[in-house]
């Protein structure tokens, strides 16, 4: 009687461990697809982040890297409704153009010299600008 709770108690910890390990497997296939393509679908009634195929094809015949600088922390961005659906489409172009597209978030406030390279005559970045 013994042996036999010992071999089924192996198999249960066997089951568990192999279920375990899938999940885990399964989560990190999915993190990975999802940085390579768009998984996300686009619930709102005017399909507001939604790229056009127009779009779609252009990110993905892009011959160059392009980067783009929001000049605003990531943090004050999630905080603004306007600029979390900026990040959104923002996150959507890095997708569709196959990472060709990189998004920076430079903190104006903590990195000041930063908008003095982009200042030219009467024009200057400023905070929530897209550079």
């Amino acid at each position: 009687m013994k042996k036999k709770n010992v071999k089924y108690g192996a198999i249960s910890l066997a089951l568990t461990a192999f279920v375990i390990i899938a999940v885990l497997l399964l989560n990190l296939v999915v993190t990975m697809l999802s940085d390579r393509f768009v998984l996300r679908y686009d619930m709102t009634s005017d399909k507001l982040y939604e790229l056009s195929n127009a779009t779609t094809e252009l990110l993905a015949g892009l011959n160059s890297d392009i980067r783009i600088h929001v000049l605003m922390s990531e943090t004050d961005v999630e905080n603004y409704t306007m600029m979390s659906q900026i990040k959104e489409v923002l996150s959507r172009y890095t997708s569709a153009s196959g990472g060709k597209v990189a998004v920076d978030f430079v903190d104006v406030y903590k990195n000041t010299s930063y908008i003095s390279k982009y200042s030219s005559g009467d024009t200057t970045p400023a905070e929530g600008d897209l550079v």
